[in-house]
């Protein structure tokens, strides 16, 4: 596979201040190839109450967005090395941005998040996703939690530890997808990893995920 490779997209960004102190953004990404949009979000901020989104055609980042994956890494994920499906993680089942609205909100020490998508695709019940960070029990630890539901298929859940000290961050996460279908292999995932900053220039990682499934599909690790 030949390493050198040039984008073919154009991306526009604009925004501004509202008379009320509120501040607006919009986010839009041609493939000038395709000659199709790519991606395109529109951001309302609203201060202290909060960021009010919505995904056109791309990922919010709200709801369990936020939780998808909490493990360092240096490069890429571990489960990007097994096949092409990346399952264990919370929104293994399916989570549909395009059209979808996102909400988040910081009290205090906790950072609250959450998303819905009222008709993701036309035989599909409306999808929603809600994501908790609280970060006030000591510094550099932040313990996380998640749900997603979309609708019709699966049940999605999470849980998850990170600390950071200096240069290293440390994580573990539990995830559990359970499908509503009796035919379909549930999913209960563990993932650990460790990620060090050598200097500014070289970060060295270590990860595992382990994922059992239900029936007589084969576990990964």
């Amino acid at each position: 596979v030949n390493p050198w490779a040039q984008g073919d997209s154009i991306k526009f960004n604009g925004g501004g201040d509202l008379d009320n102190g509120m501040t607006v953004s919009v986010y839009y990404e041609l493939d000038t190839g395709g000659a199709a949009y790519d991606d395109y979000n529109l951001v309302l901020g609203m201060g202290d109450m909060g960021s009010l989104s919505f995904s056109g055609n791309s990922k919010s980042g709200s709801g369990v967005d936020k939780l998808k994956d909490i493990v360092p890494n240096a490069y890429t994920p571990v489960y990007e090395a097994t096949d092409s499906t990346d399952s264990g993680l919370i929104d293994a089942s399916g989570n549909n941005q395009s059209g979808q609205w996102g909400y988040d909100m910081t009290m205090g020490n906790a950072a609250i998040s959450a998303s819905y998508n009222p008709k993701p695709a036309e035989a599909k019940e409306a999808e929603t996703g809600l994501a908790i960070v609280y970060s006030g029990l000591m510094d550099g630890l932040e313990l996380s939690a998640g749900y997603f539901d979309d609708g019709d298929e699966a049940e999605n859940d999470t849980l998850g530890v990170k600390y950071t000290m200096g240069a290293i961050t440390a994580a573990y996460q539990m995830t559990k997808v359970d499908y509503a279908a009796t035919g379909t292999a549930d999913q209960d995932a563990t993932h650990v990893g460790v990620s060090i900053a050598v200097n500014d220039a070289l970060s060295v990682s270590a990860g595992q995920q382990s994922i059992e499934f239900n029936g007589t599909a084969e576990d990964e690790k």
